[in-house]
């Protein structure tokens, strides 16, 4: 997997949950919400620290109004609703690192204007594939 990473200011932490597993293990984790910085248009995230990954190290860093760059990883669980059988799925970011500040090495480019620009699909006519 790519090395993905966003950096962000912590607008919002949750509170710690916790909880057993199915085989009986003891779990925490702790939520918080990134506010994407260096950008126009910013985004905001929402991490999950979960397991090995939720380390003081880490913890120290989720502050709010700290500006952090977290390394993360996608996580994708699937499930069933018990009511109905029907599949969804949970997409989760999962932090491994939190560094202070802007450590994403990616320097910030506006998009190029070409002025007024056709997609080739409009300029023909043709209907979207989808």
């Amino acid at each position: 997997m790519a090395n993905l990473k966003f950096y962000g200011k912590v607008v919002e932490i949750m509170e710690p949950q916790t909880g057993t597993s199915q085989n009986g293990t003891q779990w925490y984790s702790q939520a918080f919400i990134l506010e994407e910085l260096g950008t126009q248009y910013p985004s905001e995230a929402h991490f999950v620290l979960f397991g090995k990954n939720l380390t003081q190290e880490n913890v120290e860093k989720v502050v709010l109004e700290n500006d952090v760059t977290v390394s993360f990883n996608i996580n994708l669980r699937e499930r069933t609703n018990s009511m109905t059988g029907e599949r969804y799925f949970n997409t989760e970011l999962r932090p491994w690192k939190i560094e202070q500040g802007d450590t994403t090495g990616d320097v910030k480019q506006q998009p190029k204007n070409d002025g007024d620009f056709t997609p080739s699909f409009a300029s023909t006519g043709d209907k979207l594939p989808f």
